[in-house]
């Protein structure tokens, strides 16, 4: 028994120690784990902060002229902000400013005479935007709260809440969507135009000033219009008196005496169109618009001195007195003779879809458009008429040339442009591997615009016009540079019978 006791305390030991033992095994096994653990909950809070900013930086909104821009309700505003520079970078810049944009509807139902008189004058343009801006950015509840807002001009729109709820601007035009947030402000969308007092009063007078001034010119004709009845008595008797040939001769020195008055005319053009006009390695500006008017000129009897500038803003700049005339393969618009008058028509155009080869056999016609980017020049024709096809991105370019480059590099599907002009473009650069296709689309008549103060050089020029059209000088221009005929509407008379 003695023997056997101290075994059994032995025995006991062990037993006693094995829990610790296999605690201890177990410890040691879960040490990795929970260091990993560890390790992990340390890394969690670091990828949060990594992945953080670049969430914000994708979800950030762009400046304002972008977020409307990609709005698709305001495609005038590029144009309004091409005549007020100053503006767009207002609206690009750091703010914060709140915006009330008119959409495409509510400029459409802007009368045309107002429309008009804007578009004459960048001054009132820029009064008439600015007039629109305020700064801060006003939620819609900011808005609805306040019974005075302050222009960035420093002009009151007062605000007010109608029956139904909606949010009025001076009374007459409301508040119809809120809250497009951009990064450097808001805008609310609103259903009309706002006129600032000082441009109203303006446009106001305008009309009464026009009639005044007609009746002043009529005042004259009408006097000189009642001495010639008086003296129709004498006249008579003298002509009865006269001969014909003498009388022949005075009025041929006297038609020569007033073509030669017109002088030097200043002719805007933007030389980025051939083969209408271009700047050629001398630096003169040549092409088809640029022979037709020098040969318009000759006829005529007066000078030309061309002026190269921007296409943006060109008739503005016309109507505003910069040019005297513009040849630029300019196409006679409604809302252009609303503030220019133009020539009789010198050439007929229309608008043709030109893809890569590859794309030739999915588009023909502007409905294979829908869903596709469509690159044009800013401002033009083609940008109007690309605009108004269902489903396009519309993606302008200073240049014609560089939506052609871009629709060579794939980064449009295809452009929307004049049709001669794209086939000469087409011709020039075979590398670019791109093709027209399908027919014009549209019908359009080109014209040499005028200044509608100057008669004289527009009944100069159609005479001018006319009469190269009749000795074939116009068709030799027409071979020149297109390689074909002119159509007969610019033959001679025999010719086109």
């Amino acid at each position: 028994a003695e023997e056997e006791a101290p075994a059994a305390e032995e025995e006991a030991a062990a037993e006693e120690e094995a829990p610790a033992a296999e605690e201890e095994v177990a410890a040691e096994e879960e040490a990795p784990a929970a260091e990993e653990e560890a390790a992990a909950e340390e890394e969690a809070p670091a990828a949060e902060q990594e992945a953080t900013p670049a969430a914000e930086e994708e979800a950030a909104p762009a400046d304002l002229v972008t977020v409307a821009a990609e709005d698709g309700r305001f495609t005038l505003l590029t144009m309004v902000l091409s005549m007020v520079p100053e503006m767009g970078e207002v609206l690009a810049g750091e703010g914060p400013v709140t915006l009330f944009l008119p959409d495409d509807a509510a400029f459409s139902a802007v009368p045309e005479e107002i429309v008009g008189m804007l578009m004459a004058d960048p001054a009132l343009t820029a009064a008439a935007l600015q007039y629109h801006v305020v700064p801060g950015a006003l939620l819609a509840a900011d808005v609805a709260g306040m019974e005075i807002l302050t222009t960035v001009q420093g002009e009151d729109i007062a605000v007010s809440v109608d029956a139904d709820g909606n949010v009025m601007l001076n009374g007459v035009v409301m508040v119809t969507d809120t809250d497009i947030m951009a990064s450097n402000g808001v805008i609310h969308v609103v259903n009309g135009l706002l006129m600032p007092p000082t441009v109203a009063e303006m446009l106001a007078a305008a009309p009464a000033a026009e009639e005044e001034a007609a009746a002043e010119e009529e005042a004259p004709a009408a006097e000189e219009e009642a001495a010639a009845e008086e003296e129709a008595p004498a006249a008579e008797e003298e002509a009865a008196a006269e001969e014909e040939a003498p009388a022949a001769e005075e009025e041929a020195p006297a038609e020569e005496t007033a073509a030669a008055d017109l002088g030097v005319i200043k002719v805007g053009v933007n030389a980025e169109y051939p083969p209408f006009e271009t700047v050629d390695e001398e630096g003169e500006i040549v092409g088809f618009d640029a022979d037709l008017m020098n040969a318009i000129a000759a006829e005529a009897g007066f000078e030309i001195e061309w002026v190269n500038t921007r296409w943006d803003g060109i008739f503005v700049a016309l109507a505003s007195g910069e040019f005297d005339a513009v040849s630029s393969a300019a196409t006679i618009t409604e809302e252009r003779e609303e503030i220019i008058d133009f020539s009789n028509p010198y050439f007929n155009a229309g608008q043709m879809i030109a893809v890569r080869e590859a794309d030739a056999g999915a588009v023909s016609v502007p409905e294979d458009l829908a869903g596709l980017r469509v690159g044009v020049q800013s401002g033009t024709t083609g940008d109007i008429a690309a605009s108004e096809i269902e489903g396009v991105e519309v993606v302008r370019y200073d240049e014609i040339t560089l939506a052609f480059q871009a629709l060579g590099a794939g980064d449009v599907d295809a452009v929307v442009n004049d049709g001669p002009v794209s086939a000469d473009i087409i011709a020039s650069n075979p590398d670019l591997g791109v093709v027209l296709v399908g027919d014009p689309f549209t019908d359009e008549f080109y014209g040499i615009a005028v200044q509608p103060d100057k008669p004289e050089l527009l009944e100069a020029i159609n005479a001018g016009l006319a009469a190269i059209i009749e000795n074939g000088t116009y068709n030799e221009l027409h071979l020149k540079w297109f390689g074909v005929d002119a159509p007969s509407m610019f033959q001679p008379a025999e010719s086109a019978e």
